[in-house]
């Protein structure tokens, strides 16, 4: 295994984290500052925000495994949309 696939596995992970914390948060209805038990908007942004990023992680496995490294960036550019975009529809929905 080369560094460059060590360092996307780690990547991976990183991102499988995040969501596992925001599902996490999505569950316990608390988030930084915001109460996430009355807004439904914020739940399910949520929700489907931990959803694709663990997409986004299968997929980045099959492409660190099946394909050439050049085609990792295809992992960090989802990746960096989906938590942009989330960023950006929470800004949106507080």
């Amino acid at each position: 295994m080369s560094i460059l696939q060590l360092i996307i596995l780690l990547f991976i992970m990183l991102i499988l984290l995040v969501a596992y914390f925001l599902y996490k948060c999505q569950l316990q209805n608390t988030f930084l500052i915001y109460n996430i038990k009355d807004n439904n908007n914020l739940r399910n942004l949520f929700k489907c925000t931990s959803l694709i990023l663990v997409f986004v992680a299968i997929l980045g496995l099959i492409i660190l495994f099946s394909f050439d490294k050049y085609y990792n960036l295809i992992t960090l550019f989802l990746a960096s949309v989906v938590l942009v975009l989330f960023s950006l529809m929470l800004n949106i929905l507080k």
